[in-house]
C-alpha cells in the first residue's frame, strides 16, 4: 500500500525551480534548499510478519512535486501516536509536545528542504504499526534494522541512513545501533537512558516514584490505543481493521509494566532487558541531555562508554527538551551534513577532535566546552562537613580543613512523611507554561512559604527540619562546580534499611533579592538505598547504631556559584522522585577527624 499526500510547500520560492540557494550560508550548513515538502504513507514489513507503518518525507519542488534524485535518509523511529504526522493532524498535535515540554517532534520539514528524505516509522504495536508494544530490546532493535534496510534500498535513497529522535525516539536509536545494520550511518540520541534501573527506576536503589508511574502509563496507552490514525480511504481502513483484527486474534495481553517494576528492587537478571549495552556501537554518535531531564546520566554514560570513535556529547540547562542557544535541527544539519553528504569544512571534526563535549553552565547562563567528561582540567575540593552553623536553619558548616579530635554528630528523624520538596531531575521541572521558575505569591518576608510556589523549584530550607545541612564560607569568588560530585557519608541509623540523599544547594546571601533573601537553590542530587551500600544486586543490612561508610555519587552538573554565595550540603532520607521508605529511623550524620563526612566537588577554572 502506497499513498501519494502532497504537502504544499509552506515557502514558495521566487523561482520555482526544483532547487536554489535561497539564503547566505549558515555557519556549517549546506544552502541548498527545496522548495516544498511531499508525504506519503506506507508500510514496511519486519521480519516478524508485523507491517510498520512509515511516513516518508520527500524534498518537493514549488508544486509539491517530489523531485528526481537519490537523498540520505534521517530515520525517526517512534511510539508517536500517528496523529503526530498525519498531514490534517499535525499542525495541532507537534506544537502540542513542545507545549507539554518535549520540542524534537517538530521541524522535521527543515531536514527535507535541505536535501534529505525524513521517514518516521513507528515501533510495532505503536504509530498504526501491527505487533505489540513492549520495551524488549531485541525485537525494538531487529524491527528498526528492517526499517533501516528497507530505507537504504529504495530508488531515492543514497544508502546512507542516520536516525534522530528524543526520549522512546532517542532510546530506539541504541537498540538499533546495537544490531548494527549495514547502511545505519550515525545517530543523534537525545534526552535518552541507557539503564533504566540506574537511570530512573531505581536511583541508588531507590523506586521512583511519579516518574514511573508516568513512563508506564505512557507505555501502557500506547500498548491499549496503538496510536491508529484517522483512515481517510478505503486502503488505510482496510489496513486499520487488519492490524486490529490480528491483535485480538494472537490474544496478548498488555504488559505489567509498574507491577513488574516494583517487583524487582534488586538489580536482578529481569534488568537485563533495560541495559543498552553500547560499547559495540562503532557508528559516530552524538548525545544530547540536559541537566534537569531524568535520563541525563544515560546521555553522559553513553557518551563515555560507546565504542565509537567519533562521538560528541552536549548538555544543555533543562528539562526534557533542547535548549536556547542550541538550535536542534541545526545542530544536526551540520552533523548529518558531515557524516552522511560528506562535508567536510563545516566544523565538525574540528569539534570532535579539540571540543567533543559542549555543557551549559547554570548560574553563569552560558556554554563552554572541554575536550572530556568529567573536563581533564578540574581541581577536586574536598570539603568536611563540621559543627558550628554560620547561618540557620544549616546544621553545621563546611570547611577545606578537617574536624579536629573526635568530631561531633548530628541527628534527624526520619519518618514516611518526612519533608520531601524540591523536584528536580525529573518530569515536574520541565520549563513547560506551568512549570515556568517560580516568583513569591506574596510580599510578605517573615516566613519561607512567603516565596515557594509549587510550580517551581522550591527553597531548600523548607527541607531542613527532616536532614542537616551544611554550610561554606562567603564565596570570595566565582566558583564553577562542573563534573560529578561525590559524598562521603559516614552515618549510623536505628533501622536496619534506610534511605541516604545529599544534595548540592546554592545559598544565596540575606540580601539578594531575586528570587528571595537567603534561599537554597538546588542544584544536584544523588541518591543510595542504605542496603545497597555494596552494589544492588544483593542488599545487605544497616547493622543498627554502628557507623557506616556510604560512597554516594552527585548526578552530573555544571552551576556557578557565585561571589558572596555560599556551597551547601544536605544530607536526608526524602526526596520527591522516590517512594517513601516505610521504616521510621533516627538517623545521625558523624563528623570526626579520624570518619569525616566530605563532599568532594570539582572545580573548573571559569
Amino acid at each position: 500500500m502506497e499513498r501519494v499526500a502532497t504537502a504544499v510547500a509552506i515557502a514558495v520560492l521566487a523561482c520555482a525551480g526544483t532547487v536554489a540557494a535561497v539564503h547566505p550560508a549558515e555557519a556549517g550548513v549546506a544552502t541548498e534548499e527545496y522548495a516544498g515538502v511531499a508525504q506519503f504513507e506506507t508500510v514496511i514489513t519486519d521480519r516478524e510478519g508485523d507491517k510498520l507503518k512509515a511516513y516518508i518525507l520527500r524534498p518537493a519542488d514549488a508544486h509539491g512535486k517530489p523531485v528526481d534524485g537519490k537523498f540520505p535518509v534521517i530515520m525517526h523511529y517512534t511510539y508517536f501516536p500517528a496523529i503526530t504526522w498525519e498531514r490534517t493532524t499535525a499542525p495541532v498535535m507537534q506544537p502540542l509536545w513542545t507545549v507539554l515540554g518535549f520540542n524534537l517532534a517538530e521541524r522535521f520539514d527543515e531536514f527535507v528542504r535541505r536535501g534529505y528524505v525524513v521517514a518516521h516509522v513507528s515501533m510495532p504495536g505503536a504509530g498504526g504499526s501491527q505487533g505489540h508494544f513492549t520495551w524488549d530490546k531485541k525485537r525494538l532493535g531487529r524491527s528498526g534494522y528492517d526499517a533501516v534496510e528497507w530505507l537504504a534500498k529504495q530508488p531515492w535513497s543514497t544508502g546512507k541512513v542516520g536516525m534522530f529522535g528524543g526520549s522512546g525516539n532517542g532510546i530506539a536509536q541504541l537498540l538499533t545501533a546495537a544490531e548494527k545494520p549495514p547502511h545505519l550511518t550515525t545517530i543523534i540520541p537525545a534526552v535518552a537512558f541507557q539503564d533504566f534501573y540506574r537511570d530512573t527506576m531505581y536511583r541508588g536503589g531507590m523506586p521512583a516514584a511519579g516518574e514511573a508511574a508516568l513512563i508506564a502509563g505512557l507505555a501502557a496507552g500506547i500498548w491499549a490505543w496503538q496510536g491508529n490514525g484517522i483512515p481517510d480511504d478505503v486502503d488505510e481502513a482496510n489496513y486499520l481493521l487488519e492490524t486490529m483484527l490480528k491483535r485480538v486474534t494472537e490474544l496478548k495481553t498488555p504488559p505489567p509494566f509498574l507491577l513488574e517494576w516494583y517487583s524487582h528492587p534488586t538489580k536482578d537478571s529481569y534488568w537485563d532487558n533495560f541495559v543498552y549495552e553500547v560499547k559495540d556501537i562503532t557508528i559516530p554518535v552524538w548525545s544530547w541531555g540536559n541537566w534537569d531531564d531524568h535520563f541525563v546520566l544515560g546521555n553522559v554514560r553513553l557518551f563515555q562508554e560507546v565504542g565509537s570513535k567519533h562521538k560528541m556529547l552536549t548538555l544543555g540547562a533543562n528539562g526534557h527538551s533542547t535548549q536556547p542557544g542550541f538550535d536542534p535541527i541545526h545542530q544536526a544539519l551540520r552533523w548529518y551534513d558531515y557524516w552522511l553528504k560528506g562535508k567536510r569544512d563545516n566544523g565538525i571534526a574540528e569539534e570532535m577532535a579539540n571540543a567533543p563535549v559542549r555543557y551549559y553552565v547554570r548560574g553563569a547562563n552560558e556554554w563552554r566546552t572541554a575536550t572530556s567528561w568529567p573536563p581533564s582540567d578540574v581541581d577536586v575540593k574536598r570539603l568536611y562537613a563540621d559543627g558550628g552553623a554560620p547561618l540557620k536553619p544549616a546544621t553545621g558548616r563546611l570547611s577545606e580543613r578537617p574536624p579536629q579530635g573526635n568530631g561531633g554528630s548530628d541527628s534527624y528523624l526520619y519518618t514516611p512523611v518526612s519533608s520531601r520538596l524540591g523536584a528536580q531531575n525529573g518530569f515536574l521541572n520541565q520549563r513547560v507554561p506551568l512549570l515556568m521558575p517560580r516568583k513569591p505569591i506574596t510580599d510578605d518576608t517573615s516566613t519561607l512559604l512567603a516565596f515557594n510556589n509549587p510550580t517551581g523549584q522550591i527553597d531548600q530550607r523548607l527541607n531542613a527540619a527532616d536532614s542537616v545541612t551544611y554550610v561554606g564560607p562567603v564565596l570570595d569568588r566565582d566558583v564553577e562546580v562542573t563534573g560529578e560530585p561525590k559524598v562521603t557519608l559516614r552515618a549510623s541509623s536505628t533501622a536496619t534499611d534506610t534511605d541516604w540523599v545529599v544534595r548540592l544547594v546554592d545559598v544565596y546571601p540575606d540580601g539578594s533579592v531575586v528570587p528571595q533573601p537567603g534561599y537554597w537553590n538546588l542544584v544536584e542530587t544523588g541518591w543510595l538505598k542504605g542496603t545497597h551500600r555494596n552494589g544492588h544486586r544483593n542488599p545487605v543490612p544497616i547493622p543498627p547504631g554502628k557507623t557506616v561508610t556510604y560512597e554516594i555519587d552527585v548526578w552530573p552538573t555544571s552551576y556557578l556559584f557565585k561571589k558572596g554565595h555560599r556551597i551547601g550540603l544536605q544530607i536526608a532520607s526524602a526526596d520527591p522522585r522516590t517512594l517513601p521508605n516505610l521504616t521510621p529511623a533516627l538517623n545521625t550524620v558523624h563528623r570526626s577527624g579520624a570518619s569525616p563526612t566530605f563532599v568532594e566537588v570539582p572545580v573548573r577554572p571559569h
